[in-house]
């Protein structure tokens, strides 16, 4: 069982439910890691935020020092092996 609630649109009050709305336009749809973040929708709407930069106005370099930084940080081992072939293609 989940530790926090996967939330859908309609769990949400009505002032935050356009947080929700601009994630998936963005996204294409809501995955679940933001369905939980939105358990605190304005924490939620800054990070999406931020990841839209460094997905979309980043240059790859540094995209791919931001990617495997944060991985190694957090152990992300299968993370670090799949994107450790890109971050040496744009080296």
């Amino acid at each position: 069982m989940a530790r926090v609630q996967f939330l859908e649109k309609v769990g949400l009050p009505s002032r935050h439910q356009r947080i929700y709305d601009e994630i998936a336009v963005s996204r294409g749809g809501l995955q679940r890691n933001f369905k939980a973040l939105l358990n605190s929708p304005m924490a939620t709407s800054k990070m999406a935020i931020l990841g839209g930069y460094v997905r979309c106005e980043t240059p790859p370099r540094g995209k791919a020092l931001a990617v495997l930084a944060a991985t190694r940080e957090i152990d992300g081992d299968y993370l670090w092996t799949v994107n450790r072939r890109q971050a040496k293609v744009v080296s």
